[in-house]
């Protein structure tokens, strides 16, 4: 029985015969249509601009959402889904109809997309040492900080992305898993300081809130060879 195993793959060799594991299933992430996105009056999307549009021909907000917000959460989708392969068409133009020249067996679609921001005046504080982390959308381990810190009394903004979302699957015909997701990040500072790195936590939290809803949660474990490496001393 040991020897069984290996006479098949010099079989397999001399007949030419190519013994290929079962590919995983495909996860198709959908453009975002911009009638479906809400932007509250108070946020400000001037980071999404790339600096070269003149002051008569901005884009509408949804439209700057469209072209680096969902991009952003399509790449964290990508990196960070388990048991599936992803193909990313969410900076594709519409329309992106199904079926799909890669004949995915599931799409991610959203649905909703709103867009809020809250700011709040907060005392002096101290900002305790962070612990070392894993970022399964990024894929970066970062080490913890070196010591707390003080920082004076100032103002607080929360950005804020909720989706509802839904994933199909084609073969069962059926949805396979559909709710509504937050992805929020907090920055110091007035609520139109919002930079492209703001707005891509954001994308990231939503990302992963829609993974932990699905089977293909990345349940915050690094893969093997991240885990394998060792920690720097400054960690």
């Amino acid at each position: 029985m040991l020897r069984f195993k290996p006479l098949l793959t010099a079989l397999a060799l001399l007949t030419g015969t190519v013994v290929a594991r079962d590919a995983q299933p495909l996860l198709l992430v959908l453009p975002l249509d911009t009638l479906l996105v809400t932007v509250d009056p108070d946020v400000s999307v001037a980071a999404l601009t790339d600096g070269k549009s003149a002051r008569r021909n901005v884009p509408s907000p949804a439209a700057l959402l469209a072209r680096a917000l969902h991009p952003a959460f399509g790449k964290a989708i990508a990196h960070a889904a388990r048991g599936v392969e992803v193909i990313d068409s969410s900076a594709a133009r519409p329309p992106v109809t199904w079926p799909d020249p890669d004949s995915s067996r599931f799409t991610l679609v959203v649905e909703d997309l709103t867009v809020t921001q809250e700011a709040r005046t907060v005392a002096r504080r101290t900002v305790p040492r962070s612990l070392p982390d894993f970022d399964p959308t990024t894929g970066l381990l970062t080490p913890g900080g070196h010591r707390p810190y003080s920082e004076g009394p100032g103002r607080m903004t929360t950005l804020t992305a909720t989706a509802t979302w839904s994933v199909w699957d084609h073969a069962g015909d059926s949805a396979l898993a559909a709710g509504t997701a937050l992805g929020t990040t907090e920055f110091r500072g007035d609520a139109r300081r919002a930079t492209v790195r703001d707005w891509e936590a954001a994308a990231r939290a939503l990302a992963l809130d829609v993974l932990r809803r699905t089977p293909f949660t990345p349940d915050g474990t690094p893969p093997a060879a991240v885990r394998a490496r060792k920690p720097s001393p400054k960690d």
